[in-house]
């Protein structure tokens, strides 16, 4: 019904209908302000669990701040009284998970609303006594009523009948055998804002943003090391280029979201949309994906998804894995991952110097006489003159990699040496050692004499491709 406001005139005969009607429109105007000024408006501005009670198979909150659908502001512990929850251990029997429900009785006109002791679930106030002070003449404290919110945790829904009531909080089974309940994750409750619920503010916000900044980052050095440029008319510098304004301009939206307080999950969600659409020119159907609409009754089903759409648009993009040769011996030594064996992986030996490709190219292939095997039978091999695994010249350096400075050798991996590479995940480099100036035992970089006699030096690397990243 409508609260409508009371006429005030003179000589009217106060009775409390006067004033109680006047609290009601006063609370009205308050809820009608608060939905007309923001859409959902209702759910957690904060709250604190106290996790160590979930061991005891209780729910406790240490404070709570919430609105409720009719515009009730709950504050607990300062208006509120709200004991914890004995959950039953028998709660999980017949479900994987419990919803936990903060609830108040709604305000009935013609009925009883308050009651002096708890204990009456169904009144919406406990009414309790206070001394309070007169705060224009103090030291003559009185004795005032005041009403407590008699609000009460609920897992069982068919108890919700009859209340205003709001989920909280989703528990779920312990992940070992007999192990007490703990809150799930995959569940975001209804909040006014993002930080009333840390795993929504750290687990998607911020980790997506944490997502993107490091894709910016990784994509900055890639056009520092291959000096990318407009004019440079590569296809792949170009799509570099239009990905990496497209990330900084999603940075820019996102910049703020982690560490503003206040931010609505509505104004957040929007802009994980917008980060979507700036990023799906990069996928092979070029356009706005289908993404969910916004649920503030079901926050975790529409920010997870977005997140991992999201994550998507970043696939593609993985570096190449540098790896430093390092002498061991009269080798050049490095360790492979299980995971690059996959198929469409490439390998590149890249050598970082200050000669030309034909320059570093001729050296190696004549007075160094590099050989490349496994670790174990790199030196037979030089030794014996044998052929090794196969490596095949580059006389531009493949974009994905870096350019200045660079010279690179594409790794056969169909040539009969490397199987032992890749069943001992060891591979080596061997050189002509006579031709090394200086050590080579747990050197990164060498210094190797040019046949002008020239001291140069040589920093050896293998650069492991991922298909994404190679494609």
């Amino acid at each position: 019904m409508t609260n409508h406001a009371v006429h005030w005139g003179e000589g009217l005969f106060l009775r409390p209908q006067h004033l109680q009607a006047a609290e009601r429109h006063s609370r009205e105007e308050l809820r009608i302000s608060e939905n007309w000024g923001q859409g959902y408006p209702y759910g957690l501005q904060s709250i604190d669990i106290d996790e160590d009670a979930l061991a005891n198979w209780r729910v406790v909150l240490r404070t709570c701040h919430i609105r409720l659908h009719d515009g009730t502001h709950l504050r607990y512990p300062e208006d509120a009284n709200l004991a914890a929850l004995d959950l039953p251990k028998d709660a999980f029997d017949r479900q994987s998970t419990v919803m936990v429900h903060l609830a108040v009785p709604p305000l009935r006109l013609g009925h009883s609303n308050a009651a002096l002791q708890a204990g009456d679930a169904t009144v919406r106030y406990l009414v309790d006594s206070m001394e309070i002070e007169d705060e224009n003449q103090p030291g003559n404290p009185q004795p005032v009523e005041v009403r407590w919110a008699n609000a009460r945790l609920i897992v069982n829904e068919d108890e919700l009948a009859g209340y205003e009531s709001l989920p909280i909080m989703r528990l779920r089974r312990g992940t070992m055998a007999e192990a007490p309940p703990e809150i799930d994750p995959e569940y975001i409750p209804p909040v006014v804002t993002c930080d009333a619920w840390p795993i929504l503010l750290h687990n998607v916000i911020d980790s997506v943003c944490q997502q993107i900044g490091s894709r910016v980052e990784s994509q900055t050095r890639q056009m520092f090391d291959r000096n990318v440029a407009f004019e440079s008319g590569h296809k792949e510098d170009l799509e570099l280029i239009f990905q990496l304004h497209s990330l900084n301009t999603a940075m820019g939206y996102l910049w703020n979201l982690p560490h503003v307080v206040g931010i609505h999950p509505l104004v957040a969600y929007m802009e994980l949309c917008r980060v979507v659409g700036l990023l799906a020119i990069f996928w092979p159907e070029r356009r706005m994906p289908e993404v969910p609409r916004y649920d503030h009754d079901d926050l975790g089903g529409c920010f997870y998804a977005i997140k991992r759409l999201i994550e998507e648009t970043g696939e593609g993009t993985a570096d190449p894995v540098k790896r430093l040769f390092t002498g061991a011996g009269q080798q050049m030594q490095v360790r492979l991952e299980q995971e690059w064996l996959q198929p469409n992986w490439t390998f590149f030996i890249g050598v970082e110097s200050s000669l030309s490709y034909n320059e570093i190219n001729n050296l190696l292939r004549g007075e160094l006489n590099m050989k490349v095997g496994s670790t174990a039978k790199v030196d037979n091999i030089f030794q014996r003159g044998q052929a090794g695994v196969s490596i095949v010249p580059e006389p531009e350096a493949p974009r994905m990699l870096p350019g200045k400075n660079w010279t690179y050798w594409k790794v056969d991996e169909r040539s009969a040496a490397w199987k032992d590479v890749a069943d001992t995940l060891n591979l080596g480099v061997r050189i002509n050692e006579t031709q090394v100036d200086g050590p080579i035992q747990d050197q990164q970089d060498i210094r190797v004499r040019t046949p002008d006699g020239e001291s140069v030096k040589m920093v050896f690397a293998l650069y492991a491709v991922p298909a994404v990243a190679g494609s």
